[in-house]
């Protein structure tokens, strides 16, 4: 997971990273808020398993 912005700049998006986060399930969007995942350009991966198991998307086929 990652956020909006400018890595190049280090310019953080408030409104692009809110953008993209209210894409989220509320669970997923809980998750990512609540650890921060979303403070910083470090990258922070979420297996697919997960994603469906945790947060209810779908599988893929």
């Amino acid at each position: 997971m990652n956020l909006g912005g400018s890595r190049k700049k280090g310019i953080i998006s408030p409104s692009r990273t809110q953008q993209m986060a209210s894409t989220y399930s509320a669970a997923l969007r809980q998750y990512v808020t609540g650890n921060h995942f979303m403070d910083t350009f470090a990258f922070h991966s979420i297996s697919g398993s997960e994603i469906v198991r945790r947060f209810g998307y779908p599988a893929c086929r």
